[in-house]
């Protein structure tokens, strides 16, 4: 997922139901998160199911969740619709249940496409390589740390 949140392309998640712990990250990962309004849920329930969520995957997720909700998300393991979701800004669109989720991220893919690659490229890593940096030097430690005491 790291990888994902690194890659020198435009990324987009879309989808049209719901969006459960690794989806919620993986969505938090592209550079663009699109859902179906609809009967579905976006949680992180790590901590709900007793799992410490690591270093990296807080990164992920706080590039995407806007910091007041934070600790509702990821330590209450709050349970959203996409409406929700979407007015918390965690999703950048709410598009209608019936009004084709895959249209709609194709066409906000052809506003990125307009977008000079390499500059795109750089700035995305530009962006986000300190950070990145920084969990992978201390990921072994964590993962260490987590199988010793958890």
């Amino acid at each position: 997922m790291l990888r994902v949140y690194q890659f020198p392309i435009p990324t987009i998640a879309a989808y049209a139901g719901h969006s459960i712990a690794g989806g919620v990250i993986l969505s938090c990962a592209c550079d663009r998160l699109m859902v179906a309004d609809g009967p579905y849920t976006v949680q992180m329930n790590e901590v709900a199911n007793k799992m410490a969520i690591p270093s990296w995957i807080t990164l992920i997720c706080r590039s995407s969740i806007p910091h007041r909700y934070w600790k509702e998300t990821l330590l209450h393991a709050t349970a959203y619709s996409p409406r929700e979701a979407f007015e918390r800004g965690i999703v950048d669109d709410l598009v209608e249940e019936d009004g084709g989720i895959m249209d709609a991220a194709h066409a906000y893919a052809e506003k990125l496409f307009k977008l000079s690659t390499p500059a795109y490229a750089a700035t995305k890593k530009f962006l986000r390589q300190e950070e990145s940096a920084h969990v992978m030097e201390i990921f072994e430690k964590e993962l260490l740390d987590w199988v010793l005491n958890y």
